[in-house]
């Protein structure tokens, strides 16, 4: 009987068990190394047997450093908001045109509600950036922000310490900067809870000046 022989270009494969080792040398763990799989940051997965697996060498393209995300590259050394993506985006969909699976419903503190607001209507693109495990996999801008209604659609809901208010993101497909930070990885903390890279955000700071100027207050979100 004949036998196939593997073609001498064929790319080297590894399971999911493999390539969730080789991202643990990251530091990131085992089941947060599968969710990114999961996620697409190695591509589609090929079945074979009941099992996944990944070509090897986009697996290792991945173990690399990761960025700080206090010193991105422009445009995002401007500023750019990061968050955990909630699930899983569609992996048929071309990565910079979509936003699925990233947060848009959000507690944040009731000065920054205000001070986001005030850049989208300043024009200042906010880049809003969804990381699993680290890794960048989806992206889109702030096109709007308004707070969520707990009742009727008239009294913004605070957060549990009411140090806060839960506001909802319009969001529009990435500029052309998403290019370049897509699966990089982001030396950020984990969790679900967005975050502002640099602290001095650009688009922050403008609104900041303005708000000292009386044109925007705390009270602008409500």
């Amino acid at each position: 009987m004949e036998t196939t022989e593997p073609h001498p270009n064929a790319p080297e494969l590894v399971s999911a068990r493999q390539a969730s080792s080789m991202l643990g040398t990251l530091g990131i763990s085992r089941q947060s190394a599968r969710r990114a799989l999961l996620a697409g940051i190695a591509g589609r997965p090929i079945r074979s047997a009941g099992a996944l697996l990944y070509r090897e060498d986009r697996v290792r393209s991945l173990v690399k450093p990761a960025l700080d995300p206090d010193a991105l590259p422009p445009p995002l050394h401007n500023g750019v908001i990061v968050g955990a993506l909630t699930t899983g985006p569609d992996l048929g969909v071309p990565a910079r045109a979509t936003s699925q699976g990233m947060k848009t419903e959000v507690n944040i503190a009731l000065i920054t509600a205000a001070l986001l607001r005030f850049a989208v209507k300043l024009g200042h693109p906010i880049p809003y950036v969804a990381t699993v495990a680290g890794f960048v996999v989806a992206g889109a801008e702030v096109a709007g922000i308004a707070p969520v209604d707990a009742e009727q659609g008239h009294v913004a809901r605070r957060s549990t310490n009411n140090a806060g208010v839960r506001v909802r993101l319009a969001l529009r497909p990435p500029g052309d900067w998403y290019a370049a930070i897509h699966l990089e990885r982001l030396a950020v903390p984990s969790g679900t809870n967005l975050s502002i890279h640099p602290r001095d955000a650009c688009f922050m700071d403008n609104a900041r000046r303005h708000d000292q100027r009386g044109v925007v207050t705390a009270g602008a979100v409500a």
